[in-house]
């Protein structure tokens, strides 16, 4: 063998060598590193919906794959949300470079770790964030009577949810799930009730930032559990269950309704509210058992045949929404 091949040779075995070496962080990472992940995820596995953290020291060139960790029940993705130490995703900037299934640390760090999972079918699917703590929903405060008396008062329930997270949430939702209990055949049982049940949207929370609310709850006399979940896109979730035992029975009254106007969409609408009305049913016929002039409205408008919208902002079952003909706008 020639002076030249054996060069060409031992050229080709040193960029294998590169090669090899270049990708091992990703598939054999640092034993520390991953056993400290792996045990974050069974936390979070656990505590689903909720942040695990940790502070992890990573070598230079140390890499993570994210098939290292998952299982026949858990899959998982990588997200670098801090601008400062990390690169955009799918990109090389000298920074941490990484994607959703692999990332490598170009120095030696010590960074701040998330990991949260949320269960779907039969599948967890976990996140670790590295950088930043992510957009966090938590509950605050969920607070109603332990009874209420329908006679003397409303049942609502005060709520406060925060974004405990740095992260901004763009979107989420808080759902409402209302289950009504009895005694039957020596047991205690609950049955899903539909009618104060409800999904109502969380507008969009920086790091830190709080929201509060009051909820009427549309119900009769009884026994109740109310389980609350808040979540969010990328925002993980929070939640509560409370017990409430209704009385008495509602005395619905209608008060009055706002000078109809032209909304966004070029509807003419009106809001009316009521007191002390338990189901939207009670404060729409107490509406409607009103004339125009009682309620306020000009003369000629009639509510008689409509239907009650709740879907505006605080609508319930003492406040709704009637959409008119235009020309009662003029």
């Amino acid at each position: 063998m020639n002076v030249f091949k054996m060069l060409v040779f031992a050229i080709a075995a040193i960029a294998l060598i590169y090669v090899f070496y270049s990708l091992l962080p990703y598939f054999f990472p640092g034993k520390d590193a991953f056993a400290l992940l792996s045990n974050n995820l069974n936390g979070a596995q656990l505590n689903e919906g909720k942040s695990i953290f940790l502070d992890i020291t990573f070598k230079e060139k140390e890499g993570l794959a994210a098939q290292n960790f998952d299982a026949a029940n858990r899959s998982i993705a990588f997200e670098c949300n801090n601008p400062k130490i990390c690169c955009n995703i799918n990109e090389n900037c000298g920074l941490i470079e990484w994607d959703e299934r692999r990332i490598l640390f170009n120095s030696a760090k010590t960074i701040l770790t998330a990991s949260r999972c949320s269960f779907s079918g039969n599948m967890y699917a976990c996140r670790i964030y590295f950088g930043e703590a992510p957009a966090q929903l938590a509950f605050k405060k969920t607070e109603i009577k332990k009874t209420i008396d329908l006679s003397s008062e409303p049942a609502e329930i005060s709520i406060e949810i925060e974004n405990s997270g740095k992260q901004e949430m763009l979107f989420g939702s808080l759902k409402i799930d209302v289950f009504q209990k009895f005694f039957e055949g020596g047991v205690w049982q609950k049955k899903f009730f539909t009618g104060a049940s409800k999904v109502i949207p969380l507008n969009r929370l920086l790091g830190g930032e709080k929201t509060k609310m009051q909820v009427p709850l549309e119900l009769f006399e009884g026994s109740f559990e109310i389980s609350l979940v808040a979540f969010g896109e990328n925002s993980g979730s929070d939640q509560n269950k409370i017990a409430v035992e209704v009385s008495g029975t509602e005395n619905c009254i209608a008060e009055n309704c706002d000078y109809p106007e032209l909304d966004s969409g070029g509807e003419c609408r009106t809001t009316c509210y009521c007191q002390k009305c338990m189901l939207v049913d009670s404060c729409d016929k107490a509406i409607k058992a009103k004339t125009p002039e009682e309620l306020g409205l000009p003369a000629g408008v009639s509510l008689n045949g409509l239907e009650a919208i709740i879907n505006c902002q605080g609508c319930g079952s003492n406040k709704i929404e009637f959409v008119l003909k235009n020309e009662n706008c003029n």
